[in-house]
């Protein structure tokens, strides 16, 4: 039994040596896969690559590694290493982290946008989101190339990463620091133009970039529909006074909103926002100018940008696509082929929505998530009476379909009443996408038009062509003057209410 037990242990033993040497080998031969793109963070992937460290030495010195290290998802403008060689050189520094903590911090931002994109969401215009300094970034086509910021060239495209994508660019996005009417000023091909900007006061109001709001700072957007010199000396104006004497025999008033050259500069400013070449929808719309004293058509007819259409002859102003899209901290520049004259564009329809006010869209709310207001003061357009405000906001598949996915929403006893934009005198159909399950009595102007029974079914098709729900016809209306009007609503029961919009549609 010992010779049979220690014979055991003995092989036993040998066994267990085996395994160890076998076990060792193996080790040996292990060899630890490193991981693919899309299990790296953008943070991780600039580290691993020395075609990047000198934007991974800008990532360090501004921590904002730790930034491009979570979930996002983010886009990142990545430029190689030539590039920032390239760009130190350009600024007359050794290093990027030569510049001081602000300049360092603002360089990275406006390389990252908080959201996603692919090249083939890229269209002529600019990204539905703001980069990280709430600038625009201007994608642009030539050719087969994709142009960013009308410097960079994209070099490798659609770099997916566990947390966001990355476009490789060939040149650094230097951060737009300058106003619109600085933009023009610096750029001799404008000079005419800008120097009736200048003389008219109306670089005062276009060279804010942002003003206090409350207890925080709003920006300030504009568009400017822009003409180069070499298109004014087509009509014989080849200085400033030539154009001023175009437009005016009243030189020494020019800064006076009666005065024709004051309204012809005006006419050239867009308030409210900066629309890029992708912001315009192909249906003829209205845009109001600077001074909210008149509006203009714009709308795009296979490919062609047409400002202001003639019924008549179909003859129009047209934009050069390839000299717009020029950003400003402050808006955008596109350049027009005429003198684009002041007119009165006819009636179009109107589509609006009634959280589209300035107050109301600087709340961090905005786009985001819900939000109760108990305040029936607090917003300059909106006067309601319930319960509360609502802000609601939820997407077209998890709900009504609703332009920009929200709308305004109250409940039980409610009365609410909205100030419509300056809208073009004529006659109009004024309809509205509306929900709720009981009677409302519409006003428009204190007038009372209708009551919106809980059966009605809306018969009006909405002329926004995602949406192809009806909408309410809240009455039909012939407005002499172009103004602002109040639409109130008010329920005659106790129940929900869903307002995302109105429609203002000519009658012919």
């Amino acid at each position: 039994m010992k010779t049979k037990h220690g014979r055991n242990v003995f092989i036993k033993s040998i066994w267990l040596l085996f395994i160890a040497l076998v076990f060792n080998c193996c080790k040996e031969d292990i060899q630890e896969l490193p991981r693919t793109n899309d299990q790296l963070v953008i943070a991780e992937y600039i580290a691993l690559n020395s075609d990047f460290s000198l934007f991974n030495e800008l990532l360090l010195d501004t921590k904002l590694n730790n930034l491009l290290s979570i979930r996002g998802p983010y886009s990142l403008f990545l430029p190689n290493n030539e590039a920032i060689s390239a760009y130190c050189s350009e600024k007359g520094i050794q290093s990027v982290t030569d510049l001081d903590s602000l300049e360092k911090r603002d360089l990275v931002y406006n390389h990252i946008v908080p959201a996603e994109y692919s090249v083939s969401d890229y269209q002529l215009g600019t990204l539905a989101e703001k980069n990280a300094l709430g600038d625009n970034i201007v994608t642009e086509f030539q050719e087969a190339e994709i142009i960013i910021n009308k410097t960079a060239r994209i070099i490798k495209r659609d770099v997916r990463v566990s947390n966001g994508t990355i476009q490789i660019i060939d040149k650094v996005l230097d951060p737009v620091k300058l106003s619109v009417i600085d933009v023009l000023a610096a750029d001799p091909s404008y000079s005419i133009f800008a120097a009736g900007l200048e003389n008219t006061g109306l670089r005062d109001t276009l060279d804010i970039i942002s003003f206090q709001y409350g207890q925080t700072t709003a920006r300030t957007r504009y568009t400017i529909l822009a003409i180069a010199d070499t298109t004014f000396n087509r009509f014989g104006i080849n200085s400033y006074d030539d154009l001023v004497a175009r437009f005016t025999n009243a030189p020494d008033s020019i800064t006076f909103q009666d005065n024709a050259f004051y309204q012809y500069m005006d006419y050239h400013c867009l308030d409210k926002e900066a629309y890029y070449l992708s912001d315009f929808p192909y249906a003829a719309t209205l845009y109001s100018v600077l001074s909210k004293n008149n509006n203009l058509q714009i709308k795009i007819d296979n490919g062609i940008y047409k400002i202001n259409t003639d019924a008549a002859d179909n003859s129009y102003t047209g934009i050069y696509t390839d000299q717009s899209n020029i950003p400003a901290k402050n808006g955008v520049i596109h350049t027009v082929n005429d003198l684009l004259e002041v007119a009165t564009p006819s009636p179009t329809t109107i589509i609006w929505e009634v959280t589209d006010y300035f107050d109301f869209k600087q709340g961090e709310y905005y786009l985001n998530h819900f939000e109760k207001f108990f305040d029936p003061y607090k917003f300059e357009g909106i006067r309601w009476q319930g319960e509360y405000l609502q802000y609601y906001i939820k997407a077209a598949k998890d709900a009504q379909t609703q332009l920009n996915d929200d709308c305004l929403n109250m409940i039980g006893f409610w009365e609410i009443e909205v100030t419509t934009p300056k809208i073009m005198k004529g006659r109009y159909t004024v309809a509205s996408r509306v929900w709720t399950g009981i009677e409302f009595a519409v006003f428009i102007d204190g007038e009372q038009t209708r009551i919106v029974l809980s059966s009605d079914v809306g018969t009006i098709t909405g002329a926004v062509t995602s949406d192809t729900q009806a909408i309410f016809n809240f009455g039909e209306v012939n407005w002499t003057t172009s103004t602002q009007h109040k639409i109130k609503l008010v329920a005659l029961k106790s129940g929900t209410l869903f307002w995302d919009r109105m429609e203002f549609i000519p009658v012919k």
